[in-house]
């Protein structure tokens, strides 16, 4: 199975088919920096448990609340993706309503990585794509931030090469000739 088919298949609902030369640029890897809450939370019962044996029952709860906050970012891990080829760029994101957005590179203003303290720390980001229109996309968790930016800027730098060329070829064209007068 091609890099191509295994993407169809872990995330079918992405995308149905890449059109006529259409190629993947790159494609997010969640980190598992995403677990950070869930093992805070763990930390701060099994702190309580070693200050005092009666509070045992909050630590109880505290690892409970540990266990819930870990499958949910086991799950959120296993949904957010983000694909960036060279015409569009495919997202899905969320748990409770998973929004799947495909926006075409024509459609995108801008992207930047943001790092929080924490993020920096475990090595992830949060990738926002600013769209035309007020169209934000916020894909956190994303351990290879920095490629997918460099990426969809590369992308966006040629594309508006491409349209400054042909403004520059079409105003040389419909300039006037000269006046010829000695």
């Amino acid at each position: 199975m091609d890099a191509k088919a295994a993407l169809k298949n872990k995330n079918r609902d992405v995308f149905t088919d890449l059109r006529e030369g259409e190629k993947i640029l790159v494609t997010s890897v969640i980190s598992n920096g995403i677990y950070w809450k869930a093992a805070g939370v763990f930390v701060i019962g099994v702190l309580l448990l070693l200050i005092s044996i009666d509070v045992f029952p909050l630590t109880i709860f505290f690892c409970f609340i540990a266990t819930i906050v870990f499958l949910y970012c086991y799950i959120e891990k296993s949904i957010i993706t983000l694909i960036v080829t060279t015409q569009r760029v495919f997202i899905r994101a969320a748990i409770l309503k998973i929004d799947t957005v495909q926006m075409r590179m024509e459609r995108i203003e801008s992207v930047e990585v943001q790092k929080t303290l924490i993020g920096y720390l475990l090595g992830y980001g949060t990738v926002i794509i600013t769209g035309v229109g007020n169209q934000f996309a916020f894909i956190p968790y994303i351990e290879n931030s920095a490629q997918i930016r460099n990426a969809l800027d590369e992308v966006l730098y040629q594309r508006d090469k491409a349209i400054q060329t042909t403004i520059t070829q079409t105003t040389v064209t419909q300039a006037p000739a000269p006046d010829d007068q000695a």
